[in-house]
């Protein structure tokens, strides 16, 4: 009977602490589970944006939901027609997004921006007050952005303000150029789907099946050297490159290009 006794307290009390209003207005609710952004399936269907500032510098930052291309602009002004004419130069390389996603500060939060997401066929997105976690994407961005432009000042701590944009766009060279964990792919592959070249891309091997030129020196090889000529006899000095050779014809070298050229059949 005691532990009944006990028991039937306890549930009293439970109940009486979920009914209490100083208590509902004190405690903290639990932290409920985020839902997820729906994934995006083309490159800028929809971006993040938010501000940030460092050593009293303001940048605005800009993300990609599908391909996590950023962008980090340096701000002089923080005014809505400041970040408008950011966001202008950025369409007129990407097109336009169909969901713009910020916080509610200035100038997300003015008529002057809402109108020009109208004007633009843009829905416009805000964070719900007090919770950034909605626009983790961008959060996440400014953080990795912050860690970025701290370490690089660190080996060059005499840079001015007025060239830490310069600073930025190294950052974003090696970001846009780095591979996801997720998919190993770099934000540039996912954007352009093609992988531009970089000092670490020239130590990667090159592919052999991709290179059509693949004579090697002091190979035989049959040559024409002009349109309607007869074929002739030559070898091989050395490659000029990926699809020109030096070769040599009876002692004449001459340049020629791999379309040219014909290996010699072994008999």
């Amino acid at each position: 009977m005691d532990w009944c006794f006990g028991l039937l307290s306890m549930t009293t009390w439970l109940i009486c602490v979920k009914n209490c209003a100083p208590c509902a207005a004190v405690n903290l609710p639990h932290k409920k589970e985020s839902i997820p952004w729906t994934p995006s399936t083309e490159p800028f269907l929809r971006i993040h944006l938010d501000f940030f500032q460092y050593q009293s510098t303001s940048f605005l930052i800009v993300v990609d939901s599908y391909s996590r291309w950023l962008e980090v602009y340096q701000m002089q002004f923080t005014k809505v027609k400041d970040v408008i004419s950011k966001l202008l130069n950025l369409f007129a390389i990407f097109g336009l997004p169909k969901i713009m996603v910020s916080d509610n500060g200035p100038p997300f939060d003015s008529d002057e921006y809402a109108q020009f997401g109208t004007k633009m066929d843009i829905q416009i997105l805000h964070s719900p007050v007090y919770h950034p976690e909605s626009n983790g994407l961008a959060e996440k961005s400014v953080s990795v952005a912050k860690r970025a432009l701290k370490k690089m000042l660190m080996l060059e701590p005499n840079t001015a303000q007025s060239d830490f944009q310069t600073i930025i766009t190294r950052f974003l060279f090696h970001y846009r150029n780095t591979p996801s964990s997720v998919n190993l792919k770099t934000p540039c592959e996912m954007l352009f789907a093609f992988r531009p070249r970089t000092l670490l891309t020239n130590l990667l091997p090159v592919k052999k099946d991709l290179l059509k030129s693949h004579f090697r020196e002091g190979e035989t090889i049959f040559v024409k050297l002009h349109k309607g000529s007869d074929t002739v006899s030559a070898t091989v000095v050395r490659p000029l490159g990926v699809n020109r050779y030096l070769i040599s014809i009876e002692g004449v070298l001459k340049e020629i290009h791999h379309d040219q050229m014909v290996r010699s059949p072994k008999i």
